[in-house]
């Protein structure tokens, strides 16, 4: 949901509301995860949650909580092991935030906020 509220699809573009649905997931991440042992779920939520923030979708830009939102992403993604990592097919979101999203916050990380 919320990704179709940053983007635009299947809705209209809603940068607050992609914020407020991101935020659910990363304020409950503890009970997400032990639910549905989805840890990289939770890590693309703070990816996101993150890149709203360091392009100023729905929000001022502020990319000191960028770059926390984006080390939190990669500290949860880097606990991964490598059983978990293996298991992952080609095209879930959880194998593209390894080969994309943190480059990307890795970028953002190295910058001077």
């Amino acid at each position: 949901m919320g990704l179709c509220s940053m983007y635009g699809r299947g809705c209209s573009a809603d940068g607050e509301q992609a914020i407020s649905t991101f935020n659910e997931i990363v304020r409950v991440k503890d009970k997400y995860d032990k639910y549905y042992g989805r840890r990289p779920q939770v890590s693309l939520n703070y990816h996101y949650l993150a890149r709203c923030y360091y392009e100023g979708i729905g929000c001022q830009k502020d990319i000191k909580l960028a770059q926390k939102y984006f080390a939190q992403a990669k500290k949860m993604i880097s606990n991964l092991k490598d059983n978990d990592v293996k298991n992952l097919h080609e095209d879930t979101l959880e194998l593209i935030l390894l080969k994309e999203m943190i480059p990307y916050a890795e970028k953002v990380l190295a910058e001077k906020a």
